[in-house]
């Protein structure tokens, strides 16, 4: 960019025009990203909602494991709230509203980078640990307990947090982007910058999940191998049950494993390639457009992954579902009783204009005696 934000809110309002808004007549891009950013924030509100509520619920998902879960709910419930409202408000504005908001821009794009990395970082912390709890169960204890759990979630914060801080000491900077029209960072102000975030924030939990599904689809495949080993004594009608269990065990372990990385890596890799390719802006704006709706809608996906293929997390689902719909009828029920016993109860004002229902006792005399 020629001009920089800074420069752009401290002059007239018509001067500022053409840099909030260069893509003002490209109507059809901008009511599609709207729309698309919409619908990805009701998914996601609702979505983490019942992820949350689903583990808050159902005691059979209040495990240790689930709590990179709950984070990663908490996440991108900041991107969809948060951000993804934010980038509406650009969009219905044509970006004119962040003119004279130079820290709120900064504000929204400090949160944006965060918690998108830490969307990551959340997703590489889950394959971890279910990496340690298959294949490494002996020490699982050891690594995942009360009092080491909450030190690894703050941890992934605190790493999240130091890859957006170059752009607090300008080796990056925080910047509104005219095309997607909402704040976020600068890609094209310093590409090392660029290259450490897409390398940090996608490239090395993108390698974590690699890692470690494939190494829990080779334990399983081990497993496989050595139970059938041990049944060799067994009976063929045994021997066939067996196979088929396991045969339907590891097509379950890889159809998950298939959805989370292919998800995670189509929605994530055209915005690294938009950022990592395009440093001089050249390319449509469309292209960039897709890329930052792809990446923002990952976390509005995360929640049906992580949780919709899974039939316990579909039971605390409807638990969920089911102690909102009965506190909805208990609250109407209520409502209904009190003002039924309202109807019914007469008001002082009624009492003292009825006939039947006015007794002053204070206005009666004592009766006399004719003696």
């Amino acid at each position: 960019m020629e001009v920089e934000f800074d420069e752009v809110v401290n002059i007239s309002w018509e001067s500022a025009k053409e840099f909030f808004a260069p893509y003002r007549k490209n109507e059809p891009i901008s009511i599609i990203f709207l729309t698309w950013t919409f619908g990805m924030c009701v998914v996601g509100c609702i979505g983490n909602a019942l992820v949350i509520g689903a583990i808050h619920t159902h005691k059979k998902l209040r495990t240790l494991g689930n709590v990179f879960l709950v984070n990663l709910a908490v996440t991108d419930t900041v991107i969809t709230l948060f951000v993804a409202n934010f980038g509406m408000v650009g969009i219905l504005t044509d970006g004119y509203f962040y003119h004279d908001k130079g820290v709120l821009c900064n504000l929204i794009g400090a949160i944006c980078m965060t918690a998108c990395s830490c969307s990551c970082w959340s997703i590489a912390s889950i394959s971890v640990n279910r990496y340690v709890s298959i294949c490494h169960r002996l020490v699982y204890p050891y690594i995942y307990n009360t009092r080491t759990v909450p030190f690894i979630v703050l941890f992934v914060w605190l790493i999240c947090f130091l890859i957006d801080f170059p752009n607090i000491v300008d080796w990056g900077r925080h910047a509104y982007d005219p095309r997607l029209m909402m704040c976020t960072y600068d890609f094209t102000y310093r590409y090392s910058y660029t290259l450490f975030f897409i390398g940090v924030g996608f490239c090395v939990p993108l390698a974590v999940n690699i890692y470690c599904y494939t190494r829990i689809i080779l334990f399983a495949h081990n497993s496989k191998s050595t139970i059938m080993k041990m049944s060799a004594t067994s009976t063929k009608r045994s021997k066939m049950m067996a196979r088929r269990q396991l045969q339907n065990s590891d097509r379950r372990l890889l159809r998950s494993v298939l959805i989370i990385l292919c998800v995670f890596v189509l929605m994530w890799l055209p915005h690294a390639v938009m950022v990592v390719g395009d440093y001089y802006v050249r390319w449509p704006r469309i292209l960039h457009v897709i890329g930052a709706a792809l990446a923002h809608g990952n976390s509005s996906i995360n929640s049906i992954i992580y949780a919709a293929s899974n039939r316990t997390f579909r039971e605390g689902y409807i638990m969920v579902l089911r102690l909102l719909f009965n506190k909805v009828l208990s609250c109407r029920s209520d409502v209904r009783d009190k003002r039924v016993a309202s109807s019914k109860q007469p008001s002082i004002a009624a009492m003292s204009t009825s006939g039947h229902g006015n007794l002053d006792f204070s206005s009666e005399k004592p009766p006399t005696s004719n003696a």
